[in-house]
């Protein structure tokens, strides 16, 4: 018997800077590195979606054998990795004498972390955090007792791939992975105005029937191959016109 030990991730490296050509390389034996095979690729093959496996042999003495016979065992994997990884959750939320609400999240997922029902990973890092806040302004500084909500929000994710996309070749250069970073981040704003209980004529019938609001949001998302950033602005400005 001859043992052929082959490293997965050899096999995988073969698609680095490969393109549409075939690749051949030279690859040494897992065991016994002075053994060395010849590995060629064609394509685009990846490990995670494994259909068929052929084996064969080729005549390369250019004569024709007259008989004999080749004895092919098994396939099998060994020293799997069995890479272990984790995920986080917090959220925090606080009530400011109902002057200030403030709520906050953060999540992280690592690569290799996969739920009850997956059978592997996602193949990238991703991360998020959320802020929320809610105020009044009449709570500060004098308005008149016009009521002035304000409202802000603030998000950003991010995810960092452990592989090139598409692909089972792991990313071992770090500012490699930094390039591939895909990033979104969006924050905007809110503020209404309104009155009640006025005694005057003229502000009752004035301001106490007018309401408006404006808010303003913009949102930035970053790829390896594109960037945008888009903006959005709308207010509106009602008056409930009484009659009798």
């Amino acid at each position: 018997w001859s043992w052929v030990n082959v490293n997965f991730s050899d096999l995988a490296n073969l698609k680095v800077d490969a393109g549409d050509s075939t690749i051949e390389k030279s690859i040494h034996d897992s065991v016994d590195p002075s053994r060395v095979y010849t590995a060629r690729l064609r394509g685009n093959p990846t490990l995670f979606q494994v259909r068929y496996l052929f084996a064969g042999l080729r005549n390369r003495t250019g004569h024709m054998i007259e008989g004999g016979e080749v004895w092919f065992n098994e396939i099998k994997l060994g020293d799997v990795r069995r890479d272990i990884d984790h995920a986080e959750r917090t959220s925090l939320s606080a009530d400011f004498a109902g002057v200030l609400q403030v709520n906050g999240s953060w999540q992280r997922t690592g690569p290799e972390f996969r739920s009850l029902r997956q059978s592997r990973g996602s193949g990238a890092a991703s991360s998020s955090i959320g802020f929320n806040a809610k105020t009044q302004i009449e709570s500060f500084v004098p308005t008149a007792r016009f009521n002035l909500p304000v409202n802000f929000q603030f998000s950003s994710s991010n995810m960092l791939p452990k592989y090139i996309p598409q692909s089972d070749v792991e990313i071992a250069d770090a500012a490699v992975r930094e390039e591939l970073k895909t990033v979104n981040s969006s924050y905007g704003f809110n503020v209404s105005m309104s009155r009640r209980g006025s005694s005057n004529f003229i502000m009752k019938n004035l301001f106490d029937n007018l309401r408006t609001n404006f808010s303003y949001s913009q949102r930035n998302s970053y790829t390896p191959t594109s960037r945008d950033t888009s903006w959005a602005m709308s207010g509106t400005l009602n008056y409930d016109l009484k009659f009798g």
